[in-house]
Parts: structure tokens; sequence; C-alpha cells
């Protein structure tokens, strides 16, 4: 009899680091050619946009057979030098005010996990580092679509330049001044890691 319950110990144990290892987070990585991130803000004379060219968004990811997903590990990386507009002077102003030599990047990492089903609307808190100051935000998302392999995610973030220590660029000797608050949109495109 203690052998046979021995066999059941062990086939349970099995099916569990089956059971384990097929829930594991596993690491996605954006899609950079199919994802888009742009910083839209207001001025006194007129709307501006600008695209941030280049950056990684890595999270760690659990697609469950009920449609639900896990999220963690949510970690976003942008350097303040890929933040381009169509207009040189603007591209340094915001350099300058982002304060890009001193603090090259700008960065969000997430302090939760969280759960969500496909076109959901939810948020995911995390710390948001911009010109050397850090504060927490939650990051605002809707979730679009997960498969074994993709998931795409797109939301928009209201941040005021000020929480960051940040003035607001101004050109043409102070005539056109742009408004403290910006909006970051984001529609991403998270591919699973090849191990």
């Amino acid at each position: 009899m203690k052998k046979l319950d021995f066999k059941y110990l062990i086939l349970s144990a099995l099916i569990l680091s089956a059971h384990l290892v097929s829930t594991a987070d596993v690491p996605y990585k954006v899609d950079g050619t199919a994802s888009k991130m742009v910083i839209l803000g207001t001025s006194s004379v007129h709307d501006w946009e600008i695209e941030v060219a280049d950056f990684s968004c890595d999270a760690a990811v659990t697609n469950d057979a009920s449609g639900i997903v896990n999220v963690s590990d949510v970690s976003v990386v942008c350097e303040v030098k890929n933040v381009k507009s169509d207009n040189k002077i603007m591209d340094g102003k915001t350099y300058k005010a982002l304060e890009g030599d001193k603090h090259p990047k700008i960065t969000f990492k997430s302090a939760e996990n969280i759960s969500v089903s496909a076109n959901t609307a939810t948020k995911i808190k995390g710390q948001l580092s911009i010109a050397g100051k850090t504060k927490e935000v939650e990051l605002p998302f809707t979730l679009h679509d997960a498969s074994d392999s993709t998931v795409k995610i797109a939301g928009k973030m209201p941040v005021k330049m000020s929480d960051f220590g940040i003035d607001p660029p101004t050109a043409m000797m102070g005539a056109l001044k742009t408004g403290d608050e910006v909006v970051i949109s984001y529609d991403l495109t998270l591919k699973k890691s090849e191990k």
C-alpha cells in the first residue's frame, strides 16, 4: 500500500509541476514595428504632437484558458533623445526641459500584478521617472487582443510637467507657451520572447 501511495504522490507532483510550468509568467517584449507612442500637448498657438521614436516595453504575461490575462513586471524605457518631432527647435527645447543630459531616460516600472480580460479597461500602479523625479502613477490601458504569442494594448495617460519639476517649454521669446499637462498616448503590440 505504501508503494502505491508513493506512486500517486509522484504522479500528483508531476501533474502539479506541469500545471505550474504551463501557467508561469512568460516574458513579452514590444514589437517596435507594430507599436507607437506619442506625447500630445497644447500651447498658446496650437496643439502639438511629439513621437517617441524608439522605446522598450517588457512585461510578464500569463494568458489562461478562461481568457483572463495576468500582467506583471511591466517595464517601459525611452531615451529622451528619441522624443522627436518634425521641428528641430522644439526637439531641442524638449530635450532641455526634460534635462536629457542629466537624466537621459524616462522610465515606468509596475509595482503590482493585475488580471484583465479582453476589451476591458484597467490600470496598473507603478513608478514613473521623468527628469530625475519619480512619482507613483496609475498607467491606464485597454487590452484589445491576447493570443498565445501576442498581446495588444492601448491607452492614454495625462501627466503634468510641473509634477516632475519641469518648466513647460516656451518659444518665440515667450510668445508660444506650452500647457502644463501633456498626454502620453500608446498603442502597443507585445510579442512573446523567444527563449
